[in-house]
């Protein structure tokens, strides 16, 4: 028998160097507001103590090495733009391969609707999350309500099939059940039903939904401009001949124009009036179709510096029209005032 003695001495395996350019393989997460600290993944992302510079377009920021090099956590500037990510350091530079998507910087959520509706047309246009299921679920409460999302985990999967069973009916997760097709043969149905549970709220909570929804439109419809008609003065002049005066008034929060942004929309038309005499006329049938032009409401709004003790607590005659006519002869002045966004108000004033 011969027995043989030998030594192998197999390499270890060489860490990457610090030395080598960086690599960079994944981002997480690939979307983000200003402020928010997203991961890179990859190799030599700097030496420890190294501060490496990441560029979100033109914006730049900086973060502090602090493992080997695999992994590095970044602030999102708050003046970052969507794009390919750029990373330096000592040992060269990198560019991602795929865009991170800027979400904005630390501003409320809007719907291309939202934007589309007040800056366009002057309207008022809110998104609205129903509800919150995931509060239901225990979820800690993010910065941004889209970050549910985000971070949402098989944990919470289970808890929203918990969730379901004990308080939705189980009317999201639907047992699948065996089924011929005419086509397919034996197949099952069943799965997720997202319609009452997660895009919409559950039975026993929609009735509180909606009382909650219709209470807070009814506060919006609350701020809508009113206009009213004053008493109006009619002056004798000679036996037939009179002058009438109207002073028209807007007693709602909001002007005539509606939100700011529609102002100077040139299709918002301004606050008019019609005359027409009834068994008299009018001396210049010119002023059959007077405009008024846009009335202030009352409101300020918040944070205006106009809600002050000191302040004055009226506009002045900003909130107001006057119309003023000659009539010749017995009978009434029917007088309409209004626009089309407003609608019309009509008043009937003897002469």
């Amino acid at each position: 028998t011969l027995l043989l003695a030998c030594e192998a001495t197999l390499p270890l395996p060489t860490p990457p160097s610090p030395l080598q350019p960086p690599e960079l393989t994944a981002f997480t997460p690939v979307s983000a507001y200003g402020g928010v600290t997203i991961t890179l993944q990859g190799r030599s992302l700097g030496v420890s103590g190294e501060t490496v510079r990441v560029a979100f377009g033109d914006a730049e920021s900086r973060a502090v090495q602090s493992g080997d090099g695999t992994s590095l956590a970044v602030v999102v500037p708050r003046d970052a733009v969507s794009g390919l990510l750029r990373i330096e350091t000592a040992s060269g530079r990198v560019v991602s391969a795929s865009e991170f998507t800027f979400l904005g910087a630390d501003k409320p959520l809007r719907g291309d609707l939202s934007d589309y509706a007040y800056n366009q047309r002057g309207a008022l246009s809110v998104v609205i999350e129903l509800w919150d299921l995931f509060k239901r679920l225990g979820l800690p409460k993010p910065a941004k309500f889209v970050q549910y999302y985000e971070h949402f985990t098989r944990a919470n999967l289970e808890a929203l099939a918990v969730w379901d069973r004990e308080h939705n009916g189980g009317r999201t997760f639907v047992p699948w059940q065996k089924f011929v097709h005419p086509q397919l043969g034996p197949v099952e149905v069943g799965g997720i039903d997202p319609r009452i549970g997660i895009w919409n709220p559950s039975l026993t909570e929609l009735a509180g939904v909606c009382a909650g929804q219709a209470a807070a439109f009814m506060r919006i419809a609350a701020l809508a401009p009113v206009l009213m008609l004053g008493a109006p003065t009619v002056t004798v002049l000679s036996d037939d001949l009179r002058r009438v005066e109207v002073r028209v008034e807007n007693h709602g929060y909001l002007g005539t124009f509606g939100v700011p942004s529609a102002r100077g929309l040139d299709f918002n038309e301004p606050v008019y009036a019609k005359l027409r005499g009834v068994g008299c006329e009018l001396v210049d049938i010119g002023q059959a179709h007077q405009v008024l032009g846009h009335l202030d409401g009352w409101g300020r709004g918040l944070h205006s510096g106009q809600n002050l003790p000191s302040y004055p607590q009226t506009r002045g005659t900003s909130n107001a029209a006057f119309i003023a006519v000659l009539v010749r002869g017995r009978g009434a002045l029917r007088v309409v005032v209004g626009s089309a966004r407003m609608g019309f108000v009509e008043h009937s004033i003897d002469v």
